[in-house]
């Protein structure tokens, strides 16, 4: 009698895991997607400021004519310590970085590009691309404006 009732004790206990269990990875496990695209929001976002912060630096030095070689460069350049997952710049011909939650500068795309973790958040896309490239003069409050460039994801 002791057994059986040890044994029910288990079996109730084994169903109570198991529904709490199964209740906290239906609310916890969706939230990993927001927190990869929450991650690639702010480095983006601290590449922009990067970007401003240098083209800030190259107008108030006087040196207009290092704007050009703003497009295309790679903004992880500027930041005094980059992401401990930015694994550096690739060459046309280098092998491109094993992984997955991974920065890295692609040189013959001149562009930034992450490979996400979990694809499914970025609506099944395997690498992201962002390029430092000048603003359209056409674009209203551009005309006559020195250094406007952004950090735009490419397609």
């Amino acid at each position: 009698m002791q057994e059986l009732r040890k044994s029910w004790e288990f079996l109730v206990l084994l169903i109570v895991a198991s529904v709490l269990v199964t209740t906290v990875l239906t609310r916890v496990w969706p939230m990993r997607l927001d927190a990869e695209r929450a991650h690639v929001a702010a480095v983006t976002g601290n590449l922009r400021a990067a970007l401003g912060m240098r083209i800030t630096a190259l107008v108030l030095s006087g040196e207009i004519a290092a704007l050009e070689q703003v497009e295309g460069s790679n903004p992880f350049s500027w930041y005094e310590s980059p992401p401990a997952n930015y694994r550096g710049e690739v060459e046309a011909d280098g092998a491109i970085p094993a992984g997955e939650g991974i920065w890295y500068f692609d040189q013959s795309g001149r562009c930034v590009v992450y490979r996400p973790r979990f694809p499914e958040a970025f609506a099944g896309a395997r690498r992201l691309r962002f390029k430092v490239h000048p603003i359209p003069r056409t674009r209203p409050g551009t005309q006559g404006a020195l250094g406007n460039f952004e950090l735009g994801a490419l397609k």
